[in-house]
């Protein structure tokens, strides 16, 4: 799992996932990896002193972002549901599908138009959604790649020129 966090305003977003987050590292340690690019290097120890391996990637510059983004299996945007984040592009979703790799996303308008939830990434309205979408997707990976091919194929076909 990777968590990209541009700056500190996101920390309010990252909320809306950390207490699932941590009820699925408490429920299965062994079996995910979590990695923080950005800010939130403090939520480190959180989960490293539950048993999962997770790792700090710093501000690095955007074709190691890309490279990055691509070492991991799934990336997780969670958003509030403000008039601003509706506002916002859905450009975490078309790094990570350029480069294969499914989206988890708050239910926000750009979000909502690129993903088919299930399909080529997941869309989730509540904390609740998270942690059933994340615990479904821990314990059956093979969607992860169903998903990232179909999430590059809707980078391809409708972001790309």
């Amino acid at each position: 799992l990777l968590y990209l966090s541009g700056s500190k305003t996101h920390l309010k977003d990252y909320t809306i996932i950390s207490g699932c987050l941590i009820k699925l590292a408490m429920e299965y340690p062994d079996d995910f990896c979590i990695n923080f690019m950005g800010t939130l290097n403090d939520q480190t120890s959180i989960f490293s002193n539950l048993g999962v391996e997770t790792n700090f990637i710093p501000f690095v510059s955007f074709e190691e972002m890309i490279h990055e983004i691509g070492r991991n299996d799934l990336v997780l945007v969670p958003l509030e549901n403000t008039v601003f984040n509706n506002a916002k592009s859905n450009i975490k979703f078309v790094e990570a599908a350029s480069q294969g790799v499914p989206v988890i996303a708050s239910e926000v308008d750009e979000y909502k138009s690129a993903i088919n939830s299930g399909v080529n990434g997941w869309l989730c309205q509540n904390e609740h959604q998270w942690y059933e979408s994340l615990k479904d997707i821990i314990l059956n990976k093979e969607k992860l790649e169903k998903a990232g091919i179909k999430a590059y194929e809707t980078a391809l076909r409708s972001f790309s020129v």
